[in-house]
């Protein structure tokens, strides 16, 4: 008797032991993030050469704290650049930028860095004497436009170069004598101009004239006149090139008198008189429409594929 009772106070004791324990273990509390510093690899704080890169690199205090992410940003001083999510910085002009570490779980916890860059051929121009100086200054190699310009005649391109219009705008007024917004004779051959907006007005001929430049690449722009004679692009003599992904209006949107071979596709032009004029074609190519452009396939010589035609009569 005094066995079974014992035995039922034991498993009794057992069980109230086992039911009255938690099992349940609380997570350590997140460690938040209280400072960051910012350093360059190598502990750099300049990029001396042009378009070079230099790796950020961020450190969180506490060391242990939960989540160590951050997000890069870049702030122009005198100079500019860009930076890549991985904290990669690319030089864009000369002067000084803040690079900036953000907490990704305490954002109101930043570090920042200065950094120093030189030695860089890009140049951003604000206005027309900006603009020209870039042209003439030969160590210059890629003008990238910060605002809208205005110029009162026509600018030249007499050696290789890229222009980045940033979606700004060229604005050209001229008279009878220079008859184009941008010409870009054989010096400036293998020259880029992209991202750029040119209004012409006046007496202009074409908006952009390639004269005898070869491989000149013209895309992604807006180029609009409707005055006189006007032509949105046009590559003469023994010019080559392409243009792609532009926007044109004018009284005739494209042409060429050129034996070298020239690239048109994907723009879209609207026109009063001509879409796409190929003079040096055996026999001379308009093309008008959609429709035409599948019959005017000339290999060799042109290429012309998915325009879109838009004719105003």
């Amino acid at each position: 008797m005094r066995k079974t009772m014992f035995t039922a106070i034991l498993v009794l004791v057992l069980v109230l032991g086992f039911t009255g324990c938690d099992s349940t273990v609380d997570p350590p509390a997140d460690v938040a993030v209280s400072a960051i510093t910012v350093a360059g690899t190598d502990d750099l704080t300049i990029i001396d050469t042009d378009e070079g890169t230099l790796q950020m690199l961020a450190a969180a205090l506490p060391a242990d704290a939960t989540d160590t992410s951050v997000t890069w940003s870049v702030e122009a001083g005198t100079g500019t650049a860009t930076i890549s999510s991985a904290g990669i910085l690319t030089a864009v002009t000369d002067g000084t930028v803040t690079v900036k570490a953000t907490s990704v779980s305490t954002p109101a916890v930043s570090g920042e860095l200065e950094i120093t860059i030189s030695n860089q051929k890009t140049v951003i121009v604000e206005d027309e004497t900006g603009l020209k100086a870039a042209l003439a200054n030969t160590e210059i190699n890629k003008i990238i436009f910060g605002n809208d310009i205005v110029v009162e005649n026509m600018l030249e391109i007499r050696r290789e170069i890229t222009i980045d219009g940033k979606e700004n705008t060229l604005k050209s007024t001229f008279g009878e004598t220079d008859r184009f917004a941008l010409k870009i004779d054989s010096l400036g051959s293998n020259t880029v101009v992209r991202n750029l907006t040119i209004e012409a007005s006046g007496y202009t001929g074409d908006v952009i004239y390639v004269s005898t430049g070869k491989n000149v690449t013209i895309e992604n722009c807006i180029l609009t006149s409707t005055d006189y004679e006007a032509i949105g692009i046009y590559f003469d003599k023994t010019s080559s090139g392409s243009a792609i992904n532009n926007t044109i209006t004018a009284r005739k949107a494209i042409g060429a008198d050129t034996l070298e071979i020239v690239t048109i596709t994907g723009n879209t032009l609207t026109f009063s008189n001509l879409g796409i004029e190929l003079i040096s074609a055996d026999p001379k190519v308009v093309i008008n429409s959609e429709a035409e452009e599948t019959l005017a396939e000339i290999p060799g010589l042109y290429e012309v594929s998915g325009n879109t035609y838009n004719e105003v009569l």
